[in-house]
């Protein structure tokens, strides 16, 4: 009689292996792999779980053209997706398009499907700054759930508050002791902002003297050559302010002046009033200049614009564009300067003033400045490098650009203006023009420019700096001849999502001790004409929501947002799980008590073929009419769901033991949490037959009742020198894969 063998698989924590691996026995990860690995994703603890499907929620932006799908948060753990074509924002809110300023349901843009693709984004609080290599930066701002507004990136100041100040009196005459001197004098009014933000006016210069005559005609004439003399004993003259009665006094926006005074181009404070002013004539608020010292470390606000690139003149040379953008201790950053796509200045970092987003001033010397003012860093790249996308991890800006990864921090402590930055440079892998890393259990994620494929970086103690691994190794075969197109992270579940230029959609878990990652493949119907072109997660009432943007090549060619439904399901069983709440199918429409067997509203599936999901049981194949209806069997459903069939297999790899030697595989055993509708065989029966298997383990289609526990089948079997198998599910409802195990004889040589 031949020897039985029993071989167990109780993780399947690699997911996927290239077949290039599919002899390494020796490698941990085959212990643990499969050889196929389709619709079904990677837990936490290495199960393998069936993808829900995902419900319909409306036509995308336009048929013609691909979307771009980015999540906006909210306070409170809300958030919303922000859908990006051709010329056109649109918003979504768990699951619905709302409408802007109580009409439109889209913004206005620039921004062509190309470049929306292009984007780089960053988000503090209520405003997402967008970016693009060719473009002026912009601001999305959400003043209500209503109420978005799209604006041009400004570092324009505002104006000042108040009529032009002048010098009154005499002035001072000068002496042998006191000659004549340029001064100089700004002025700027405070001012708070609606959104409570306090800002600096444009400064305005005191051109005028009133030639002694505050309470008169005020002739005024022009400071000749602005030379002065100034000292503390000298004659008193004031610098009116004359705000009284202004149009701005007793109003909260109005807060107070600052007075700046210097020679050339260098001035310091020297005074602040408050809103009242300095009232020293009693009818006309006024200051007086004693001579004291100007503090010269602040000095007055100019508006600068870190990308305006100025002649020998003074001119505008050209004005560049940054290509990405983030915020590192209470700083906005850019990266990169480029006009048209053309890049100028690749590795520039522009750093804004602490606290103060768009104040990218700098001193007219160095030796003024303070740790909060703006900096600028040109890394020192020994080649050309272009920044592509920035990351903020705890003290330090991690820099990646087209060749290599960087750091960027303080040599001492927060990054300041006052100390030279520590700029590093960290690895020799680049990343990819348009997808920014994802961080996952503290270690970043990112999609490399060349070798297709996914690295993780962490920073190593023992060596004293990061260190790169190859995530995609194993399963190389799925991203050869693709690109990442986009990718997001599903935090509750910690499931990768990528979109990959064919459309194929990839899942990847990432388990940071082994420094490995679960890669599965994932497709929405059997047919294989829906495909996803974008996608993004954010948390909705608690959990992590995946939304995609997707494309069906099967006529009418519609695109459409979709969401993929909640997984959750009673672990042990129990209960009856609700098929308008678990959702089995791909694009799917549920009914609750719809009336009728009639069901419409499915015209995105107009002339396709669909299953249903009627009380429990599923009925199908089923046409959709040009009108978008589909008319089920029996009475009126208390509960219904329609849409595409999809289905989730699992092939395991070759059994490592007695290799090369024939075995007969009879008996397989699952161990499982909440399923219904498994198979199991030697062969796919799967890629011919939707519900035809070799064994269904539980084939009782009698109702939604999950399983929990350990199912045996004996399989048709045959003497083969692999001892593989396929496990898998059908029905649109869950099924959870702990460990399978395989019973049979083993024989001679193949």
């Amino acid at each position: 009689m031949p020897p039985i063998v029993t071989v167990r698989q109780q993780s399947f924590a690699s997911g996927e292996l290239a077949p290039e691996l599919y002899g390494r026995t020796d490698l941990e990860q085959y212990a643990t792999g499969l050889r196929e690995c389709l619709n079904f994703y990677i837990s936490k603890h290495g199960a393998l779980v069936s993808r829900p499907g995902t419900t319909d929620l409306g036509a995308a932006s336009s048929n013609s053209t691909a979307s771009r799908l980015i999540p906006f948060y909210f306070e409170g753990g809300s958030a919303y997706v922000l859908e990006f074509g051709h010329n056109t924002i649109r918003v979504w809110y768990q699951g619905a398009l709302i409408a802007i300023d109580g009409a439109a349901t889209s913004i206005v843009t620039n921004w062509s499907t190309a470049e929306c693709a292009e984007l780089k984004f960053s988000q503090v609080g209520d405003v997402l700054t967008i970016v693009h290599s060719s473009d002026d930066p912009y601001t999305l701002t959400r003043a209500s759930h209503n109420d978005w507004n799209l604006a041009v990136y400004s570092v324009e100041l505002p104006q000042f508050l108040a009529p032009l100040p002048s010098i009154l009196e005499a002035l001072p005459v000068a002496d042998a002791t006191h000659p004549e001197k340029e001064w100089r004098w700004k002025f700027t009014s405070i001012e708070q902002q609606a959104d409570g933000k306090i800002t600096e006016s444009a400064p305005v210069e005191v051109d005028y003297s009133t030639n002694g005559d505050p309470a008169g005609t005020r002739t005024e004439t022009i400071l000749p050559d602005r030379l002065i003399a100034l000292y503390p004993d000298a004659a008193t003259f004031f610098v009116t302010l004359d705000w009284s009665g202004g149009v701005f006094i007793g109003t909260s926006a109005f807060l107070g002046f600052r007075i700046y005074r210097g020679r050339g181009r260098l001035l310091g404070l020297i005074h602040q009033t408050d809103a009242e002013g300095d009232d020293i004539a009693g009818t006309l608020s006024r200051w007086v200049d004693d001579a004291a010292d100007a503090d010269y470390t602040q000095q007055p606000p100019q508006g600068t614009n870190p990308w305006d690139v100025r002649n020998a003149a003074g001119g505008i040379e050209r004005t560049e564009r940054p290509t990405c953008v983030a915020y590192f201790e209470q700083r906005q950053v850019f990266g990169g300067a480029s006009v048209d796509a053309t890049s100028y200045r690749p590795g520039l970092l522009v750093f804004s003033k602490t606290d103060d987003l768009t104040n990218f001033d700098r001193k007219s010397s160095p030796i003024f400045n303070v740790a909060s003012d703006p900096i600028e860093i040109t890394l020192a790249a020994t080649k050309r490098e272009q920044i592509r996308a920035l990351l903020p991890i705890q003290n330090r800006l991690l820099v990646f650009t087209d060749q290599s990864v960087w750091t960027v921090g303080g040599s001492a402590g927060a990054l300041s203006a006052t100390d030279l930055p520590e700029v590093r440079r960290q690895l020799d892998v680049g990343i990819t023009e348009n997808l920014d890393p994802i961080v996952v259990d503290g270690d970043i994620l990112f999609v490399r420019s060349k070798a297709n494929g996914v690295s993780a970086i962490a920073y190593s103690n023992d060596r004293g700096a990061f260190e790169e691994r190859d995530l995609s190794y194993a399963a190389q075969h799925l991203f050869d001849g693709r690109t990442i197109t986009s990718w997001c992270l599903q935090k509750d579940l910690g499931i990768l999502w990528l979109v990959m230029s064919d459309g194929l959609i990839l899942s990847g878990t990432y388990n940071k001790g082994s420094g490995t990652i679960g890669w599965c493949r994932h497709n929405f119907d059997v047919l294989g004409h829906r495909y996803a072109e974008s996608v993004c997660c954010i948390p909705e009432s608690g959990v992590d929501k995946v939304y995609f943007a997707t494309y069906d090549n099967a006529s009418p060619n519609f695109r459409r947002i979709e969401r993929l439904a909640s997984r959750l399901v009673a672990e042990d069983g129990s209960g009856d799980p609700d098929p308008t709440t678990y959702v089995g199918l791909s694009g799917a429409k549920t009914y609750s008590s719809p009336g009728s067997t009639t069901l419409t509203g499915l015209t995105h599936l107009a002339a396709q073929s669909v299953y249903a999901l009627v009380d429990g049981l599923l009925q199908g194949p089923l046409t959709v009419t040009a009108g978008g209806e589909v008319t089920v069997t029996g009475s009126a459903p208390t509960s219904a769901c329609v849409g595409k069939l999809y289905i989730s297999i699992a092939q395991l790899l070759d059994t490592a033991t007695a290799k090369g030697r024939v075995k007969n595989v009879k008996v397989v055993d699952l161990d499982v949490i909440a399923s219904k509708g498994l198979f199991t065989g030697q062969t796919s029966a799967l890629a011919t037959a939707a519900l035809s298997q070799d064994v269904d383990l539980l084939a009782a289609y009698t109702g939604t009742t999950l399983f929990t526990g350990t199912v045996q089948a004996r399989i048709e079997s045959s003497w083969k020198t692999s001892g593989r198998v396929f496990v898998g599910s059908t029905y649109p409802l869950p099924t959870t894969i702990l460990a399978v195990q395989r019973s049979g004889e083993i024989g001679g040589d193949g």
